[in-house]
Order: structure tokens, then C-alpha cells, then sequence
């Protein structure tokens, strides 16, 4: 029997989170590939251009929008459904959002309000629910009621980005922000990081211990992690043996840059590398960062760097 994506998601809450091997429903979008929560969207955000939506798309649009402010939300959830067969709501948002701008007058506040809070609450298709997330995002101040079924849908990896949309508007949203990131491991975990500020200690604390440590692969956080914990910062002074294995987590990722920009985004980058190789001395390093030294050998080879390579070769050497 189907019920509602939030209700879904609420009956596997356990302990303030969804269970690791939890996933939706299986959505059939008609290609016959099955996704992770969340895959299609991140693929979106980090690999593809945002969409034009045709006139066909905008007619559709409108007409999805025009069912919600009338107060026909079951309609509204129908016409969004199938809006998102074709236009998945990621990938159209600022459009989105900016039709509803353009519109206003003919958009009542209250009814768009409502729409949106039903779609959250009530649909059982996964775009009507992001495109209710979007129209929320127009209200800084949302009830009770609507922030705690953000924050509970957020922990499905499929709507943590939506989520973290609305929350960078509340009152403490980045304390907010901070409470789901921990609660969320795959894409979810990656699209809050990149929108997370580094506010307080504990929050760059949490980023280098764990902020490359996803489900998905390390190396879409690297970077993030590199800049808003001050790695480069941290190499020059000393650091804890914890520490010092959760950077070379964070350098490791920082080689593989098929998903975004790594190691070549780094200024000064042979003064930095040659920081964290002299940390080698400090301390007892564990098999994970003498991978992280191979990389950084394999690195130094291609863009030839002898200083790199000789520390690097000495390490290993030693090992």
C-alpha cells in the first residue's frame, strides 16, 4: 500500500535517523537504472547544466502553481508529479522560484503556504514533495509543525539538499544544518558540507574528523574540508594523531578529481604537500596515510616536482 514519503520516512526513524541501509521506494523513471536516494540530484548539481524548460514545460509549471493557489492541493500534487517527469525540480529551481517571484499577485503567500505544506505532508511522489519543499523556502518563518517535517524528511539523502534550502532561512539555520549533516551519510552528507559554515570550533572540528567520510566518495568533500577547516592552516603547527590521520583522508581525496577540483585548486600546493610530509616525523601513521603518501608520490611524478618526490620516496623508503 503506498502512504506519503514523509510518513514513510517516519516510520523508519530510529534514534533521530534513518537507518544506513534505508532507501525510498524505488522511483521507476523509466530509464531502468536504479539510483541511491539522492544520486540523481547530485549527478545534477556536479555534473550537468541546469535545464531550459520548454513552453510546454512552462505551461505545465503554471498550471501546477495555479492549482495550488486556488486550494486545489490534490490537483497541485498531480500536475507537480507529472511536471517532474520531465523537469525534476533541482533542476528547474531557480526557474521555478523565479516564476513564482514574476507571479506574486497571482500567487497568494497563504495559499502557496499551504499548497506547499500539503505536498510535504501528503505526496507520495518524490518531485511534487521537492517542489513544495522549494515553494516553502519563500518563508523564513515557517510553523512548527512544517520545520519538523523539514528536518525529519531531510535525513532521507533524496531530500537533505531541499532540506538544508529552507533551514540556510531560519533563525540558527547553520546550527541547523549541523544537526542533519551528522544524521546523513551519502549525498545528503556532501550537499549540506558544501553549504555548512565553519561558525565555531566544534563545527571545524567535526568538518576534519569527519566531513570527507561519505557514502558516496571522499573526493566531492575534499576540497570543502581543505578550506573551512584550514587544513593548510593546521599543517604548520601540531597536530593530535587523530588529527593527523583525518588529514591525510582529506589529502587522499584531494587526488581524485574526477567529481570536482582537488589538489590543482591548492595554492602553494608543493609548500602545503611538504607541510603534511613533514608531519610524518610527529607521529606513528597508520597504513591509510602512507596511501595518502603514494598518491602524493604519484602526484609529484606528474606535474614533476622533485622536492615532492624525494620526501615522498624517503617516506616510503622507511616504511
Amino acid at each position: 500500500m503506498s502512504k506519503p514519503l514523509l510518513e514513510y520516512i517516519r516510520e523508519n526513524i530510529v534514534d533521530g535517523r534513518l537507518p544506513k541501509d534505508f532507501s525510498l521506494p524505488i522511483a521507476d523513471d523509466g530509464s531502468g537504472i536504479p539510483f541511491a536516494d539522492g544520486a540523481q540530484d547530485g549527478i545534477s548539481i556536479y555534473h550537468m547544466q541546469p535545464v531550459e524548460m520548454d513552453e510546454a514545460g512552462v505551461a505545465l509549471m503554471a498550471d501546477a502553481l495555479g492549482a495550488a493557489a486556488a486550494g486545489d492541493f490534490e490537483a497541485a500534487d498531480e500536475k507537480f508529479a507529472k511536471l517532474g517527469e520531465t523537469y525534476r525540480a533541482v533542476s528547474v529551481i531557480d526557474a521555478f522560484q523565479n516564476y513564482i517571484i514574476e507571479h506574486e499577485d497571482a500567487l497568494p503567500p497563504r495559499e502557496i503556504y499551504k499548497a506547499a505544506f500539503y505536498l510535504l505532508i501528503h505526496s507520495e511522489n518524490r518531485e511534487s514533495v521537492k517542489y513544495g519543499l522549494s515553494m516553502l523556502e519563500f518563508f523564513e518563518a515557517p510553523g512548527d509543525n512544517a520545520k519538523k517535517a523539514i528536518r525529519d524528511i531531510g535525513l532521507s539523502d533524496e531530500f537533505t539538499i531541499f532540506a538544508v534550502w529552507n533551514m540556510l532561512r531560519w533563525l540558527n539555520g547553520n546550527d541547523e544544518i549541523f544537526d542533519l549533516i551528522r544524521k546523513v551519510r551519502g549525498w545528503g552528507r556532501i550537499h549540506a558540507l558544501e553549504r555548512l559554515e565553519p561558525a565555531s570550533r566544534e563545527i571545524r572540528e567535526w568538518m576534519l574528523m569527519e566531513g570527507v567520510d561519505n557514502d558516496v566518495m571522499p573526493a566531492y568533500s575534499a576540497m570543502t574540508v581543505w578550506n573551512k577547516a584550514n587544513v593548510a592552516g593546521r599543517l604548520k603547527g601540531e597536530l593530535t594523531e587523530e588529527e593527523f590521520q583525518a588529514v591525510s583522508r582529506i589529502i587522499y581525496g584531494l587526488f581524485d578529481e574526477g567529481p570536482v577540483r582537488g589538489i590543482s585548486a591548492i595554492e602553494d600546493v608543493d609548500k602545503r604537500m611538504a607541510d603534511y610530509l613533514k608531519q610524518f616525523t610527529k607521529h606513528e601513521p597508520l597504513p591509510d596515510a602512507y596511501d595518502t603518501v603514494q598518491a602524493l608520490h604519484g602526484w609529484a611524478e606528474s606535474v614533476e616536482s622533485p622536492e615532492i618526490i624525494a620526501m615522498c620516496e624517503e617516506i616510503m623508503q622507511s616504511a
